[in-house]
C-alpha cells in the first residue's frame, strides 16, 4: 500500500468514526476542503502534511486511530508493523534506549536503533527525526496502555505540556518514568497511572524534566 492508498484509508475511517462528511471534517479541523476531499475521493496526488494530521489529533482527539484507548496516542499494533513499513525509499534512523538511562538518547550510547520511514513518522510529528527516540517500558503502572516491554516513541522537542492528561517521560534526580500528566496549576501538576491499583502523585513541576511526550506505542507480543 503506497502513502496516497494510507491517507485515504485514514480519512475514510476519520469519517466513518465522526459521522462527518469531508467537507465537514475540514472545516472543523479549520484546514482546505481539498485537503480532506482529495484522499477521502482518491484525487489526491501529494501525502497529507505533518500539520494537517495535527490539525485533525487536535479536533478529533477520541479518534481511535490515535489510541487504542482513545487518550491521543497513536497506537502500533505489532512489530511486525514496523518490519513492513520499512520497505519505504526513505526512512530514518531512531535511537533505543532504556528509561533507567533517560539522558542516553543517542545512537552511539542506546541500545540500537530502529529505522522507520519518513513519510510514517511525519504522520505522527512535524519534529526533525534527531528529537525523536525510542525506550523500553518499565514496570505495570501504566497497563494495559504500556506492556513492560513495548516500545514508546518520544519526540523530546516537546519540553511545555499543553493539554492534559497526555503521556510524557519525565525524570527527577536521574530516576525516569512515563506517566499521564495533569495540570494542577502553574507548577503543580498530577502524575496518572493507567494501572487503577498505583495511586495518582501531586508533584511540584520544577522538580522534574520533561524528557519527551510518548506519540506512539509499538506493542511487543
Amino acid at each position: 500500500m503506497d502513502g496516497l492508498d494510507k491517507d485515504k484509508r485514514f480519512v475514510r475511517a476519520l469519517a466513518d468514526h465522526t459521522g462527518l462528511t469531508p467537507t465537514a471534517i475540514a472545516r472543523q479541523a479549520k484546514v482546505a476542503a481539498t485537503t480532506i476531499t482529495r484522499p477521502f475521493y482518491g484525487t489526491a496526488s501529494t501525502r497529507m502534511s505533518a500539520r494537517t494530521i495535527e490539525k485533525l489529533r487536535e479536533t478529533f482527539p477520541d479518534f481511535f486511530l490515535w489510541s487504542e484507548t482513545k487518550r491521543g496516542v497513536l497506537p502500533l499494533t505489532s512489530n511486525s508493523d514496523l518490519a513492513s513499513a520499512q520497505l519505504d525509499e526513505e526512512s530514518h534512523e531512531i535511537p533505543i534506549f532504556e528509561l533507567t538511562n533517560e539522558e542516553r538518547t543517542s545512537a552511539d550510547d542506546g541500545q540500537g536503533v530502529m529505522r522507520l520511514p519518513k513519510s510514517f513518522l511525519e504522520m505522527l510529528t512535524s519534529a526533525p527525526a534527531e528529537y525523536l527516540a525510542f525506550a523500553h517500558g518499565v514496570g505495570d503502572s501504566m497497563t494495559p496502555t504500556l506492556g513492560e516491554r513495548d516500545l514508546l516513541l518520544l519526540d523530546k522537542s516537546q519540553d511545555v505540556i499543553r493539554a492534559n492528561d497526555q503521556i510524557w517521560c519525565l525524570s527527577s534526580d536521574g530516576v525516569a518514568m512515563v506517566k499521564r500528566v495533569r495540570i494542577e496549576c502553574k507548577s503543580k501538576a498530577i502524575l496518572i497511572s493507567d494501572n487503577s491499583a498505583v495511586p495518582n502523585q501531586h508533584i511540584n513541576l520544577e522538580r522534574f524534566k520533561l524528557v519527551g511526550r510518548v506519540i506512539a506505542i509499538v506493542k511487543i507480543a
